[in-house]
């Protein structure tokens, strides 16, 4: 039986392009032109060919974005 254990709570989950957009109901253009022009955070370079997000990095962006808006 494999005995997987899950990370420490401290260590930040991290999502691709594709979850990202997903959760900003946007697509992967509107992404980078969110990152480019509107402070999206970056992404983190995992790889040659590896790109990530910080969970915790979309998620207060997020709040930012409905704090603005509630103003």
């Amino acid at each position: 039986m494999l005995n997987i254990t899950p990370p420490p709570a401290s260590v930040g989950q991290f999502l691709t392009a594709t979850e990202v957009t997903q959760r900003l109901k946007v697509g992967k253009s509107t992404l980078y032109r969110k990152i480019r022009n509107e402070g999206f955070p970056k992404p983190i370079q995992m790889g040659l060919r590896c790109a990530r997000w910080s969970e915790e990095s979309v998620s207060n962006w997020l709040e930012e974005q409905k704090e603005k808006a509630a103003a």
